[in-house]
């Protein structure tokens, strides 16, 4: 594992396609999403 100190940080994005907009398991996954991004993670 590369130290944090050593890279940038590494952003991923995460988006909703049209297949998965009733999917309740996607639309947890972007709320899991969403919490880490408030937290810094």
């Amino acid at each position: 594992i590369v130290p944090e100190a050593l890279h940038a940080p590494i952003r991923q994005d995460a988006v909703l396609l049209e297949p998965g907009r009733d999917s309740a398991a996607a639309r947890a996954f972007l709320d899991f999403r969403q919490v880490r991004r408030r937290h810094g993670r």
